[in-house]
């Protein structure tokens, strides 16, 4: 596992450690596990990761923007977007140290 980021691979790889499974069951739980998420989250249902955070959908209103090459005004749509509310005991965690 890398020391920065923790990938797919690395949770399959603890949780078939941890689990006590085959590196293929444990793939196919993580697999299960984020496209439910991503299934609740099209549907536009709040994910709730405990310990970490909350995931919630909401829509961003179309707004004015400028094309940072040409400085042109232009006109950006309304679309879909994900916010992420950081646990607070994992906020406390991170800012005190721990």
């Amino acid at each position: 596992m890398s020391e920065t980021r923790l990938t797919k691979a690395d949770m399959v790889k603890h949780l078939a450690a941890g689990m006590d499974m085959d590196k293929t069951e444990a793939e196919r739980a993580v697999g299960i596990l984020f496209r439910e998420m991503e299934r609740k989250l099209r549907q536009g249902c709040t994910v709730n990761v405990p310990g970490i955070g909350t995931l919630t959908p909401y829509s961003a209103q179309p707004k004015k923007g400028r094309n940072p090459r040409t400085g042109e005004l232009c006109e950006i749509p309304a679309q879909k977007k994900i916010r992420f509310r950081l646990a607070l005991a994992l906020r406390k965690g991170l800012n005190s140290g721990r």
